[in-house]
């Protein structure tokens, strides 16, 4: 195997996308189970797994339309770099292989894992043509995975995590479809267009926006401030206006006419929203682990 050919099938596999997995650590932090990191870690490598098998599964599903693509023809499936029977094999074995792992660390991660699987074959037969349901799939896919890393835990997930999750997700898919829609105004080959982009306007996309994120802080908030089995610290309250911060910086990043630019890059590359998730985080365990207490 060549270094090129290596190459074409990390970009086949997508490995900057991978980062997304680590949702699966989030039910440590929140329930402070740090002792349990071991188990987190292999549910995040199981659906790193499965996500890297959906990539492939979606690129094998395109393959014909990215071949008359100016720039997808490049993808290494599109341009014949790796044929179709090689990327059916690696995909299906990704897959049971990272579904069996999930299983070993317990059922219901393992059920998470399929669920995911199965919503994303989902996505990429039908659901991604659908309007609405396409952010939807995404959504439910981070949630998936948190659910996951917080079952390992052994203990009960709570509703306004998964709620907060869900519309937090929800927000960043409709953020990236209105990316979408704005660069179709440079695109004159309706080839380049993804074909749902077509039943949205960006009048509804800000306002589905507004109105994700709104419920995102609502529910984090609610999150932190209500008494559950987390035996939450009141204090936590403080760190809901770095969550604010960092939806509003990313909404105005977003719509800015100056900053065309992937949702993904911006928070890949923005260090404000990178500079403002670090000092959520240091609050968040800090008040966690010193017990601090400035509220009732």
């Amino acid at each position: 195997m060549t270094w090129n050919h290596i190459l074409s099938w990390l970009r086949l596999l997508r490995p900057p996308h991978w980062i997304k997995n680590l949702v699966c650590l989030a039910g440590v932090l929140f329930y402070q189970q740090y002792q349990l990191l071991w188990a987190a870690i292999t549910v995040t490598v199981a659906f790193t797994g499965v996500s890297a098998a959906v990539y492939l599964l979606n690129d094998i599903m395109d393959v014909e339309r990215d071949r008359t693509h100016p720039k997808k023809r490049n993808r290494p499936l599109a341009s014949g770099q790796i044929s179709m029977q090689a990327a059916w094999v690696v995909g299906l074995l990704l897959a049971a292989v990272a579904v069996t792992l999930a299983f070993l660390i317990n059922l219901q991660a393992g059920c998470c894992c399929v669920g995911y699987l199965v919503v994303n074959v989902a996505y990429s037969l039908k659901l991604k043509h659908l309007p609405i349901a396409d952010a939807f799939c995404i959504a439910l896919g981070f949630v998936l995975r948190l659910l996951a890393g917080i079952y390992v835990l052994n203990v009960l997930p709570l509703g306004w995590l998964i709620l907060f999750t869900f519309f937090l997700s929800l927000f960043l898919g409709f953020a990236k479809r209105r990316a979408e829609l704005v660069a179709m105004e440079d695109q004159t080959d309706a080839s380049e267009r993804r074909p749902v982009l077509d039943h949205y306007s960006l009048t509804f996309l800000d306002g589905t926006l507004d109105t994700s994120a709104a419920l995102a802080i609502v529910c984090y908030a609610l999150f932190v401030m209500l008494p559950s089995s987390l035996r939450q610290n009141p204090t936590l309250v403080v760190t809901v206006p770095f969550i604010v911060f960092m939806v509003l910086h990313y909404r105005r990043r977003l719509t800015h006419p100056k900053y065309r630019i992937e949702p993904n890059r911006i928070i890949y590359h923005d260090r404000v929203m990178q500079g403002a998730a670090a000092l959520w985080l240091i609050t968040y365990v800090a008040i966690q682990q010193a017990s601090v207490r400035w509220f009732e």
